[in-house]
């Protein structure tokens, strides 16, 4: 059992939670946009980078400390940990409902060679579109995400994009700082006055997603 008082482990539940509802949301939007149906069955992990590179951008709005915890989350979560409710609603580990299990259903096939293979992948895709970020990030960002997104997607090199626009914003727009109706709340640890959000009473210009060292 897992104590919903820890920062961490909060903050560990709170992605586990957030990939699954961005998941369905994303997918029911690109759905129609991918015109082959082979690039979601190989690709799918794709998303999974996509919508864990989304949590950790929108999160750079909130405390300084409540970002270094969800960082870790979603390393923690890259990794293939975790967490969930009981049936008692208490947190626990959950390996059923890691992405390799509950998306991949843990498929292994002439794809992915081993669980650690697919791991290092989705992984790596991640911290490419944090590298795509920040070298565009004073000049609206989100569009070479998109279509750096799109255009690895798909399997035949020589196939015609698929059209990702928007996507960015969708996921973004579905977070709120302070849990506006209908919207996830962004993970936070403002326990003080001084605990300010990083953007607080601040006009955004463009900012760099920070990279964090262990």
């Amino acid at each position: 059992m897992l104590d919903f008082r820890d920062d961490s482990t909060r903050a560990k539940y709170f992605v586990s939670n957030a990939v699954p509802h961005l998941f369905d949301i994303l997918k029911d939007s690109l759905n129609s946009r991918i015109s082959d149906a082979t690039d979601f069955y190989y690709n799918w992990y794709h998303f999974i980078s996509f919508i864990l590179f989304i949590i950790r951008c929108t999160h750079m709005q909130t405390d300084e400390k409540a970002y270094n915890y969800i960082v870790d989350a979603i390393n923690d979560y890259l990794r293939g940990n975790s967490i969930n409710t009981d049936i008692n609603g208490m947190l626990v580990n959950d390996d059923n409902y890691n992405y390799i299990t509950y998306f991949g259903q843990g498929r292994l096939d002439e794809n992915f060679r081993s669980v650690p293979d697919l791991i290092e992948r989705t992984t790596n895709l991640y911290e490419i579109f944090i590298k795509i970020w920040n070298d565009h990030y004073d000049n609206t960002p989100h569009l070479y995400l998109e279509a750096n997104f799109a255009n690895i997607f798909k399997l035949d090199e020589n196939a015609r994009d698929p059209n990702f626009s928007g996507s960015f914003n969708l996921l973004f727009r579905e977070f709120s700082l302070n849990g506006d109706s209908g919207l996830i709340k962004l993970f936070n640890c403002r326990r003080n006055s001084s605990d300010k959000p990083r953007f607080f009473e601040k006009k955004i210009k463009g900012f760099r997603i920070e990279w964090i060292i262990y």
